[in-house]
């Protein structure tokens, strides 16, 4: 059991710094504008639906490496397949909670659940084909 909660925290971090460390690779490639007040959400919403199409892939990358390559952790850590799952629900609840806060275009209200779910299946392949082979 403690492999388990061991195996799924240690995927949860991974999974945040994934997304955080692509998130700031973004952000030098398409710098956010200077005058843009991060505490007026409806500003940011307004940015986030204009900004350029590259910003919004690295968010949907952040997205699917940090699902897949923090489930990879959980499930090797924890040698249970399944725990890649509470990881990947960890980065779409956090995409949810972002698209309530600020406004999204509807495929990215879409894409905040779809993109870490795919994450997490590709890493739940993986994982199953490790763990079969002695991994």
């Amino acid at each position: 059991m403690a492999r388990i909660v061991l195996g799924t925290v240690a995927g949860i971090v991974v999974a945040f710094a994934t997304v955080f460390a692509i998130d700031l690779a973004g952000h030098q490639i398409y710098p956010l504008p200077s005058d843009l007040n991060l505490d007026d959400y409806e500003a940011v919403g307004a940015y986030v639906e204009a900004r350029p199409a590259g910003a919004t892939a690295f968010v949907l990358l952040g997205w699917l490496l940090g699902a897949a390559d923090g489930g990879l952790v959980a499930a090797l850590t924890s040698r249970r397949a399944w725990t890649v799952w509470p990881v990947a629900g960890a980065v779409a609840a956090t995409g949810i909670v972002a698209v309530l806060m600020i406004p999204h275009p509807a495929f990215m209200q879409i894409a905040t659940v779809v993109v870490p779910l795919l994450g997490g299946f590709v890493a739940s392949l993986i994982a199953r084909r490790v763990l079969r082979d002695g991994g």
